[in-house]
């Protein structure tokens, strides 16, 4: 009959890249393979056609074996063209003794790549079971699984094993782009797909042996790649992952820097690209031991929206060259640790026709080993807007002023809110313990607060906020000086009366400022400044640190009204002349300071009393 399977089925393992092993081991079963062809009706082939069963069962054959002469039964399943097969025992009870599995057992050849019968021989061998435990769930590489069981006991029935077959849907499989000559190599184009799955090749089957697969996945310029593995399952080999691994590279090749690597089993592995270009390698080593890991599943997606990794650098104080090279240089390594954690970023932007408003609060995260984790808020107004955020809650494990185990730091006097700004935006202190951030207004259009930790979980009560998006004419007193965010002169001719305000007001103010307010009126006039509002650092009484002055006349070499630092009330101010100039400076220093600065009224006259 043609239906018998060919025998060249029936030989034995042979594993790929061991040639003296498969030289033994042909010879061997050649010879076996003639003894075998009297019984070879045994076989049993599955074949996926147009109209016919897409799914069944099998089980192991009955046999009369009085004599114990050595019985072979291959079974082979076979797919249609764009079409996998998936294999999944039922029941598993074969009488040899692991690992030896002499009497009896069942050889797993899962990656046949044609349904010849020549081509076992050269198929890799995905292992030999006997005993109580069954082989795990198979997914074929190609389109062909072939089961090999070989007894030598007096008889066999059908409950020695028993399993379902289906004939499943490639697609899943089919990644991007393939490269030639590789079964689970892609290139994923954002013009192709902006989302999808990522799969071990033969997921959730177990993963084949001596395997390289690539996965590249090519952005446009501004986006960033993410990669969320949602089942990771590979064997482990140790801390270092020596056999079976998956490695994520920061680019284009496996020289770019790499993100992370992972094996064993991995839970809320998260992984970001700081540019728009990431590579997937997953290398599996040749081995004789059964390994039954299933592998990976995940999905990728390329995005505009999320936060640049150059915010999750640490403060680097404003000109303070020292200090900002040290905290660069190990940052940039730590930013590398914490890309596979930060899915927790979060972006709040003021758009046309959305929110104004809202609010935020601490990530959920599970964090069992107790690695370091950060996460970026990133609050980006519109143009002619600014930032403010309110903490309602705050109660962070850390202890001030360390706050070694669990922190946030605070940035707002981000200028711009790409990627490599945060490092040379000045510093707003870092909180831990019960004691939030005080009220903070963007002193341009941006807000960055950069949450870390190394605790086991966290929870949203750790930290509550309101945000909004204000109007920033407020801050806007005259016409503004170049270079400079504070600086403003005032005409009579602009306005006769407006407020006066410090550039955050009423949030904290920033380290490390100088402003200016130069009003001018008419011959005849005089200028009143009324401060309705007033609180500043006190240095002491010669207020050495932040201090507003007062001059009267156009520069500071005029003679001076008055100096103010700490808290004042009912303080009054005015010109002898037409002109007053007002100064604001604050120091750099390391100390949080968290005062609100000052509001005020101006006021040009000619009905104030000559003096």
């Amino acid at each position: 009959s043609e239906s018998f399977v060919k025998l060249g089925y029936s030989m034995a393992p042979v594993l790929r890249h061991s040639p003296a092993r498969r030289l033994v081991l042909s010879l061997s079963l050649c010879l076996l393979s003639i003894a075998l062809r009297a019984t070879s009706e045994c076989d049993r082939k599955f074949v996926s056609r147009v109209g016919g069963a897409t799914n069944g069962t099998f089980s192991a054959p009955t046999l009369v074996n009085s004599g114990g002469h050595s019985r072979q039964c291959v079974y082979t399943f076979i797919a249609a063209p764009n079409q996998r097969v998936e294999i999944l025992f039922t029941a598993f009870n074969l009488r040899g003794t692991p690992p030896e599995c002499i009497h009896e057992y069942l050889d797993v050849y899962s990656e046949v790549f044609q349904s010849e019968a020549a081509e076992l021989i050269n198929s890799p061998f995905g292992g030999r079971y006997c005993g109580p435990i069954p082989p795990r769930r198979r997914i074929s590489l190609y389109r062909t699984i072939a089961l090999s069981f070989y007894t030598d006991k007096n008889s066999t029935n059908p409950g020695l094993f028993e399993g379902k077959y289906r004939f499943i849907n490639d697609s899943e499989y089919q990644i991007g782009t393939p490269a030639p000559n590789s079964p689970c190599s892609f290139t994923v184009h954002v013009n192709q797909k902006r989302t999808g799955n990522i799969v071990s090749p033969t997921y959730p089957g177990a993963y084949p042996k001596d395997l390289t697969c690539t996965y590249l996945f090519i952005g446009e310029q501004g986006q960033r790649v993410r990669i969320e593995f949602r089942d990771f399952d590979l064997f482990f080999g140790g801390p270092h992952c020596p056999f079976d691994v998956v490695k994520v590279f920061d680019g284009r090749t496996n020289d770019s820097a790499v993100i992370g690597t992972y094996c064993g089993q991995q839970r809320n592995l998260v992984l970001y690209s700081s540019e728009s270009i990431l590579l997937v390698t997953f290398e599996t080593l040749q081995r004789t031991a059964n390994t039954q890991n299933r592998g990976f599943k995940g999905i990728f997606e390329f995005s505009e929206s999320f936060v640049k990794l150059g915010y999750s650098m640490a403060p680097v104080l404003r000109h303070s060259p020292a200090r900002r090279l040290v905290l660069s240089l190990s940052l940039c390594l730590l930013s590398i640790a914490l890309r596979a954690t930060s899915e927790c970023d979060r972006k709040f932007v003021s758009r046309v026709g959305g929110a104004t408003n809202g609010t935020f609060s601490a990530p959920t995260l599970v964090n069992s080993g107790g690695h370091s984790r950060q996460c970026v808020y990133t609050f980006i107004a519109a143009p002619n807007q600014r930032v403010e955020i309110l903490f309602t809650a705050f109660n962070l494990r850390g202890t001030p002023p360390e706050c070694i185990h669990e922190y946030l730091d605070v940035y707002s006097e981000v200028f711009q809110s790409e990627a490599a700004e945060l490092i040379n935006s000045p510093f707003g202190g870092r909180y831990c313990g019960p004691i939030p951030p005080r009220r903070r207004i963007s002193l341009y259009r941006t807000i960055a607060l950069s949450f870390y930790t190394d605790k086991n979980s966290t929870n949203p009560g750790l930290f509550e906020g309101k945000y909004r998006f204000i109007n920033d004419s407020e801050y806007q007193i005259g016409t503004p000086a170049p270079n400079s965010p504070c600086s403003f002169t005032v005409h009579v001719n602009q306005k006769r009366t407006g407020n006066i305000v410090s550039p955050t007001y009423p949030g904290a103010y920033p380290k490390d400022l100088t402003c200016t307010y130069l009003f001018i009126g008419e011959q005849g006039q005089r200028v009143r400044i009324e401060f309705r509002d007033f609180d500043l650092f006190f240095g002491g009484p010669h207020c050495p640190f932040d201090v507003v002055k007062v001059f009267d006349g156009r520069t500071n070499d005029s003679a001076v009204i008055g100096t103010y630092c700490g808290q004042q009330r009912n303080l009054v101010l005015y010109s002898s002349e037409s002109i007053l100039l007002v100064t604001f400076e604050t120091l750099q220093r390391t100390a949080n300071t968290q005062n609100r600065g000052f509001k005020g009224i101006f006021e040009f006259s000619e009905s104030f009393v000559k003096l």
